[in-house]
């Protein structure tokens, strides 16, 4: 059967490598589900893609019925939802990727909210629940840093860190979520370009095309705006931290496509790669600025239509 036009052929290595390092850092079924779902009813391109395709239902559906405490649960229903939203439009319309995502990502944060509000859930125990599972990973990683490496005076101000770490982790819970099924839901669709014979939906573009909608740009604006002008505590607080941290978010991946963008333009030199990296150990709050910076300007200006118009190596 051959493949819908667009659809990258290869990878399938690098892409299974790339889910199982964000398995590390978020659940796995945010990448699962989307894979799984999409596959419903599609042909595979032999025999060993079914089994993959068969292990990411099983996967998916063990993640879904598996307990678990009020954020995963909260997770859980959130993925199916925007994963729904997210098949849904791939097949019904020709969004991108990354606009399928968004949208899918607003059905997920609204189809929470009704549930918990229908339910009675409370967002304060999903807070104090966020706020244990974080003091509790920090307490246990940190520890011995803390108490064998530093002088007393530097566990206080280590300490007093950790806390402010912990309480806007909880606090910007739903944007963190919500940026972690974005991130599950692009993985899973270039997954299912190269596990099914019949992809649904448009292709992804790669990293280095990386775009949005300047509309979505609203997000960060009005979140810095809130986080200046609201109190310090409360509902508006909240919602304010919830904006600015996905919008900022958006806007570092867009940095970090520019300079992919550029990176390749001038031939993609492993020794640059190496170097970004250990740059960005050593330097974390610089290199992130940098490419919150970057992209906001390239939203404005279009950096990578301008480079394209000049000579590769200037």
């Amino acid at each position: 059967m051959a493949r819908a036009a667009g659809w990258p052929r290869g990878h399938l290595p690098r892409l299974l490598v790339a889910a199982a390092g964000f398995a590390l850092m978020a659940p796995p079924g945010l990448v699962a589900l989307p894979v799984a779902l999409l596959g419903l009813g599609r042909g595979s391109a032999g025999g060993w893609r079914t089994i993959w395709g068969g292990a990411f239902v099983g996967i998916a559906a063990a993640w879904l019925v598996w307990p678990g405490d009020l954020p995963s649960q909260t997770m859980r229903a959130g993925a199916l939802l925007g994963t729904v939203t997210f098949v849904l439009l791939a097949d019904r319309t020709r969004w991108s990727v990354t606009h399928r995502a968004l949208a899918a990502a607003g059905a997920a944060v609204a189809g929470t909210a009704l549930l918990y509000a229908s339910l009675g859930w409370s967002w304060d125990l999903l807070h104090w629940w966020v706020e244990y599972r974080t003091g509790f990973m920090l307490r246990v990683v940190m520890g011995g840093f803390q108490t064998q490496l530093l002088s007393l005076d530097a566990q206080v101000r280590f300490a007093e860190t950790m806390d402010g770490v912990v309480r806007w982790t909880a606090d910007a819970w739903p944007a963190l979520g919500t940026v972690q099924l974005l991130v599950g839901l692009a993985l899973a669709s270039a997954l299912h370009g190269r596990l099914s014979a019949t992809p649904r939906g448009r292709p992804p573009a790669r990293i280095r095309e990386f775009r949005f909608s300047e509309h979505w740009g609203w997000l960060f604006v009005l979140g810095l705006a809130g986080v200046l002008l609201a109190p310090q505590a409360g509902t508006p607080r909240l919602v304010a931290v919830n904006l600015l941290t996905l919008g900022a978010a958006l806007f570092l991946a867009r940095g970090g496509a520019v300079v992919v963008f550029l990176w390749a333009r001038r031939g993609g030199a492993r020794w640059v790669a190496a170097v970004a990296a250990v740059t960005v150990v050593f330097l974390m709050p610089v290199v992130l600025g940098a490419l919150l910076a970057l992209g906001v300007l390239d939203a404005g200006l279009d950096l990578r239509r301008r480079a394209t118009a000049s000579p590769p190596n200037q």
